[in-house]
């Protein structure tokens, strides 16, 4: 990674290897490369317009896996495309050649513009980073404790507890 220490990259990949593994991933960090991902968000926001949440989460596994687990390079040819069969985009009326063609396009392009914007005006500086209802983030790969507790600070935020005073709620002295 550009300007960190490689001892420090090592320790970070292997935090990040560690948490995966937690949730039965097997991250390979020797097999991963680095590509352009604009295509791939496009690919993920066609897959969402074509087959709604289901299409685009298992669009986004097969792109995670194919990526940290497999160490396909997505920026090449034909290997979005792969995934976009795999994941069914066929079963919305979309064979290979629709999507690569699609890809050699510019559809959804505007989608990942927007979201790279949003990102930046949220102060996202690096990936993974997750945020709860515009107010909340994660940073990095963290524990699934984490997590849950993010999850319950929003929650907490959204359904505050209302106290009742004892005399608006008790009409007798049992109170």
């Amino acid at each position: 990674m550009k300007g960190l220490d490689p001892a420090q990259v090592r320790q970070m990949f292997a935090h990040v290897t560690a948490v995966a593994a937690t949730d039965g991933l097997r991250y390979d960090f020797d097999r991963t490369l680095a590509f352009n991902t604009f295509d791939a968000h496009r690919l993920l926001h066609l897959a969402a317009r074509v087959g709604g949440a289901a299409l685009a989460d298992a669009t986004m596994e097969a792109l995670f896996s194919a990526h940290f687990e497999q160490g396909v390079d997505l920026g090449a040819d034909g290997a979005l495309v792969a995934v976009a069969e795999q994941v069914g985009f066929a079963e919305h009326g979309w064979d290979e050649a629709r999507v690569a063609a699609a890809l050699a396009g510019d559809e959804e392009a505007d989608a990942v513009r927007a979201d790279i914007a949003e990102a930046r005006a949220l102060g996202v500086t690096g990936v993974p980073f997750f945020v709860l209802d515009r107010t909340y983030a994660v940073s990095g790969a963290q524990p699934a404790q984490v997590f849950a507790q993010l999850l319950e600070t929003g929650w907490r935020a959204a359904n505050p507890l209302a106290t009742v005073a004892a005399g608006e709620a008790c009409t007798d002295a049992s109170c």
